[in-house]
């Protein structure tokens, strides 16, 4: 390895940022966002998530030709639909979306239902949300949404602002550090960041950490066996 001190303090000084993005921003500051969306919107977490990515990437990143999610998600969906249609199986798409109260056209409008605020009287989820509601809006104690729309739009907006914080971080390590690794040590920038996210693990658990490297010398070691049986 050339520049093997380079290549040390490159992987300790992104273990850092890597932290930051998954202790910070992600644990502490991602993760109320879906908690509140669940208690306000009755929205689980993993949907929420799914609702702030196809609204947060909305083309351009990480690459300048990347498509926006969202088109992407609906023009994968034109390109089934059109073709099942072609086929004749176009009513397993009408149906299932027929019996979820959903038509290609929205047939039914779409209402703003209130928030209801009965989880309050939950000691723990009103402990729970609280939580999360004081990370988020620090300077407000009063709930002032008045309906879920209301709501979501502005936790989205927020969470994305969350978001390219995150893209930013990562990008300092994915992009700028890698590159740089790879140019001045010779390291692939996969491998860099495989010892990135050791590293990472390290500063949370070092038994962790140890048992990651485990495991790669052992993946190492099968690949090696894998691969004998190509040599003379």
């Amino acid at each position: 390895m050339k520049q093997k001190q380079t290549f040390i303090k490159k992987v300790d000084e992104c273990s850092d940022v890597q932290f930051e993005i998954n202790e910070v921003h992600i644990r502490n500051s991602m993760n109320p966002f879906k908690k509140i969306a669940f208690y306000l919107a009755k929205i689980d977490p993993s949907t929420y998530n799914l609702i702030h990515i196809m609204n947060f990437y909305k083309g351009g990143y990480p690459k300048e030709n990347s498509p926006a999610k969202l088109e992407k998600f609906l023009d994968g969906f034109i390109k089934i639909f059109k073709w099942f249609a072609v086929i004749g199986w176009e009513d397993r798409i009408t149906k299932y979306l027929k019996s979820k109260g959903i038509t290609i056209t929205f047939d039914t409008p779409i209402i703003e239902e209130p928030i209801l605020m009965d989880f309050l009287q939950d000691k723990k989820d009103r402990r729970k949300f609280l939580a999360s509601w004081n990370k988020v809006f620090p300077s407000q104690s009063d709930i002032h949404f008045k309906t879920t729309k209301e709501a979501l739009l502005d936790l989205l907006d927020k969470s994305s602002q969350e978001q390219k914080v995150i893209c930013d971080l990562s990008d300092s390590i994915k992009l700028d550090c890698a590159q740089e690794v790879e140019d001045t040590c010779e390291i692939k920038k996969s491998h860099f960041m495989r010892s990135v996210g050791i590293k990472y693990r390290e500063k949370k658990d070092e038994n962790s950490a140890q048992k990651a490297v485990t495991k790669i010398k052992k993946d190492i070691d099968d690949l090696e066996d894998a691969i004998s049986i190509f040599r003379d």
